[in-house]
């Protein structure tokens, strides 16, 4: 078996650099330049994003996960992070145009078949995972929190005590 080098290792890199984006045409007139791959900072920043996208915040102050947003802010995410292109700082904007153009999809068609556009897939589908969880213990800790603040203590304490004693008479009479 023969040892691949460094050297070798380091010419394909810098080949894979030089070739790192392909031009699509969106438009008659309107070429865009999408990247193949990105560097680890791009990554984690692109994944950093993709983690707080889904939420929005509520009148109680609390982030409720929106699942419309998980799929506009994957697609504008992947856009504005593997393209030249300048999109609106709105996600609604942004979101409109990319569909109305059908940019995602096109650079979704060079992208598709990359390891790191999978991974990146994978680390989305984690993130949907945790946010659906996340979302449902809030709601349930919510609902647990309004059952208390509703609930009459001086009830509470009368029926627990009306319990103990209808325990202790039972106790008695066996």
């Amino acid at each position: 078996m023969q040892t691949v080098t460094m050297d070798t290792l380091n010419a394909l890199i810098k080949s894979t650099e030089e070739n790192n984006t392909t031009t699509v045409k969106i438009g008659e007139n309107v070429n865009i330049e999408v990247k193949r791959f990105i560097d680890i900072d791009s990554f984690h920043a692109i994944c950093a994003t993709l983690a707080v996208q889904p939420f929005a915040e509520t009148e109680e102050g609390y982030a409720s996960y929106v699942p419309s947003g998980e799929v506009t802010g994957f697609r504008v995410a992947i856009v504005r992070t593997y393209t030249n292109l300048e999109l609106p700082s709105d996600i609604t904007e942004a979101y409109q145009l990319c569909a109305r153009l059908n940019i995602f999809q096109k650079v979704n068609d060079v992208l598709k078949n990359t390891d790191q556009y999978r991974h990146l897939q994978e680390i989305a589908a984690k993130y949907s995972d945790y946010h659906r969880f996340a979302s449902t213990v809030t709601r349930i800790l919510d609902e647990i929190s309004d059952a208390f603040e509703n609930l009459d203590m001086n009830e509470v304490l009368q029926n627990v005590m009306s319990g103990f004693t209808a325990l202790t008479s039972e106790d008695e009479n066996e």
